[in-house]
């Protein structure tokens, strides 16, 4: 019964949630600041005054007054956001406060005491107040999005005129068990009432498939590459399969796609997304979700066990995005870049270029290395790495590196944690400036001598993954 409640509630959340995001995702960034009369209250308030609510009350939900000292409510109601940018940050703060306070919340600690201003709740009790508050302000919200949009609103409920057939199609399936909710969260509902289709890429020119991808992409966290036959050579890597990668269209134009790379990892088949990416005029739609609904039932046709990607870390929009498909984090994953700086590199050492193939036999620990960088992928793009093994002053062999010089990209770096500063000093030899993506956090020595030498720590990723 606990843990039902508990489903339950999370899954009305996310409706609520993605009613405003439906209708942010209509409106133009005046928009948010308009009022109906001068004492009304923006979109922009609500917004603030939610934010305001979210943090206070589900900050140490389990162990603290509700209302926080902190707290300055009145403040609330003064409008200083100042761009629509500012107002959806504030939007996913408060939403991702909630989440991870509800997620916090199980069957051993059920029967606490909630305080809001020192009167006690059952944790039922509190979930509902603030679950009827919030509805209560995103109902506003959606009704001052109507009154801007006018004929120009998309309906985020049954539109006028289309309750028969709705109802008719809900009649026409056997009595069964389902949260009214999801046909909204999983976006099966809009389908039809925004145009959208879905299909596989096979086919589709990957010129089309670069303009989306950088259009979706652009004020992103890395600046994306415009250039074709850079993807061209990176989804070659990425073992992409065209037919199980699937696009969003909307009057056949690509709005939002889904590229999985199709391989074997850690012997299980596994359909690695490379790409997800959604342009900015489709964003609220719920897109990502209704491509993993659509894909997931040909994964399993062509026996895929498990779906895994990577994730900026500081993305945390799209992190909560892929934890509602079913994804969780895995590792961690660290990228460094930089010059080599340090003057107590060791002893002399010589470098000797070798065959890939010679290499990748067996000697690199395969766990560590992501999906980009790993035996696979290197065999698939050997013209573009240069192999070079390493050996000291005795003409022992000591360890190995792989990289590619024309974008000074180090794939991969194999020796014993003592002789790590070595093989520094022999990528030194070829380039003092490269830089070193996804480096499993389990590989503490090398993160120390990558920063010891005059790397710098530029960004780092989650690699999440969900079993089928």
């Amino acid at each position: 019964m606990k843990v039902n409640y508990l489903d339950s509630v999370q899954k009305q959340f996310q409706y609520y949630k993605l009613l405003g995001d439906r209708t942010f995702a209509q409106l133009e960034e005046p928009d948010i600041f308009w009022k109906h009369t001068p004492e009304s209250n923006s979109i922009a308030i609500i917004v603030k005054h939610l934010w305001g609510n979210m943090r206070s009350r589900w900050t140490d939900f389990l162990t603290s007054d509700g209302e926080k000292e902190w707290r300055h409510r009145d403040q609330e109601f003064i409008e200083d956001i100042q761009t629509k940018k500012e107002l959806l940050e504030k939007w996913e703060e408060g939403w991702q406060c909630l989440f991870t306070a509800l997620d916090a919340v199980n069957a051993e600690n059920f029967d606490t005491t909630i305080y809001i201003r020192n009167m006690g709740h059952t944790i039922v009790e509190a979930i509902n107040r603030q679950l009827a508050h919030y509805s209560y302000h995103v109902g506003q919200i959606v009704f001052i999005g109507t009154m801007i949009k006018g004929n120009q609103w998309q309906s985020l409920s049954i539109p006028k005129g289309q309750s028969v057939a709705y109802n008719k199609a809900k009649f026409s399936k056997p009595k069964h068990t389902e949260h009214f909710t999801e046909e909204f969260l999983d976006g099966s509902f809009y389908a039809e009432q925004d145009g959208i289709t879905i299909t596989n890429l096979k086919g589709i020119p990957l010129e089309q498939i670069v303009t989306c991808l950088v259009t979706a992409f652009e004020g992103y966290f890395v600046q994306m590459p415009s250039d074709v036959d850079y993807w061209r050579k990176r989804y070659k890597g990425a073992r992409v399969d065209w037919e199980l990668s699937f696009g969003a269209f909307h009057e056949e134009k690509l709005v939002g796609f889904i590229i999985n790379g199709v391989d074997n990892l850690n012997d299980v088949l596994t359909a690695f997304n490379t790409g997800t990416g959604v342009i900015p005029a489709f964003r609220g739609k719920q897109l990502v979700d209704r491509l993993y609904a659509f894909a997931l039932p040909f994964f399993e046709e062509k026996g895929i066990g498990k779906c895994a990607l990577e994730v900026i870390q500081e993305n945390a929009r799209a992190i909560k995005v892929y934890e509602r498909i079913g994804f969780t984090k895995k590792r961690n994953l660290l990228s460094f870049k930089g010059t080599i700086t340090t003057k107590e590199l060791p002893k002399e050492i010589s470098i000797k270029q070798v065959p890939l193939n010679s290499i990748l036999s067996g000697l690199a620990n395969h766990d560590y290395y992501s999906w980009d960088f790993n035996n696979e992928a290197l065999f698939l793009l050997q013209d573009d790495y240069t192999t070079y093994t390493v050996w000291d002053t005795t003409n022992r062999p000591i360890g190995y590196f792989m990289i590619n010089l024309n974008n000074k990209t180090v794939a991969q770096i194999e020796a014993q944690p003592l002789n790590i500063p070595l093989l520094l000093k022999g990528i030194q030899q070829v380039t003092s400036t490269f830089r070193m993506v996804n480096v499993d956090d389990r590989r503490t020595e090398l993160i120390e001598n990558l920063l010891t030498c005059g790397l710098e720590n530029i960004i780092n990723q989650f690699e999440m993954e969900m079993l089928l």
